[in-house]
């Protein structure tokens, strides 16, 4: 959370927060601040439907309140923000967007990956892969490093198609799991290596770092 983050859940009457949001956050809010969880994940059967947090937002608004919007990294980035920002706009709330620092950085840093290096990473790339299908990985094997979201349930097609593209079987494979938290995890193997290795662990949310400098990761 960025220290314009933490003023702002301070003034705030409503918080209205992602799965991801540590709920230690809520002890910064004010006396008879509102806490509203609408966790929103893909895949999970349970999530909120994006209507429904945008009806939230806009009614919270409608009445008045300051409502403090809180999502995991930075909301621009695979935040699923602009639906909301759609909908307050429709219904005329006024709103700032408070940059957020990304998971696709944070975690890499957070068990010391380099994600671009002098001799090892002259440039990355940001990418979903809850869809697989919708990537083209011919180009993303000419990146020297791939930081992953939403990755971890595709992994055996990921790895297996990047493999396909031209990719060494030896290359590098960082997962970190929950970054920055006590539960925080770190498993390290190889494109032909680290589908076997993480079987049958659970391993979301996580980021998923491919290329030589994910072998520097601290375990």
């Amino acid at each position: 959370l960025t220290v314009k983050g933490i003023i702002l859940v301070r003034q705030a009457d409503v918080i209205v927060a992602d799965e991801l949001v540590d709920r230690s956050i809520s002890d910064l809010a004010p006396a008879g601040c509102k806490f509203i969880e609408m966790g929103k994940r893909g895949g999970k059967a349970d999530s909120v439907p994006q209507e429904d947090i945008n009806t939230v937002l806009v009614a919270e608004c409608k009445k008045g309140h300051r409502v403090a919007r809180l999502k995991g990294g930075d909301p621009l980035v695979f935040g699923r923000v602009w639906p909301e920002i759609e909908a307050l706009n429709a219904a005329g709330c006024q709103y700032d967007v408070i940059p957020g620092v990304t998971s696709a950085l944070s975690a890499p840093a957070a068990v010391g990956i380099p994600i671009t290096h002098k001799e090892l990473s002259r440039h990355f790339v940001v990418v979903s892969c809850h869809k697989p299908d919708e990537l083209d990985f011919a180009d993303l094997s000419k990146i020297d490093t791939i930081v992953i979201l939403m990755g971890t349930r595709t992994l055996p097609i990921i790895t297996s198609r990047l493999q396909e593209a031209g990719l060494t079987p030896s290359l590098p494979v960082a997962i970190i799991q929950w970054a920055g938290r006590p539960e925080q995890r770190v498993f390290v193997g190889t494109l032909d290596t680290i589908v076997k290795q993480t079987q049958g662990e659970t391993l979301s949310p996580a980021i998923v770092v491919i290329g030589k400098v994910a072998a520097l990761a601290k375990v």
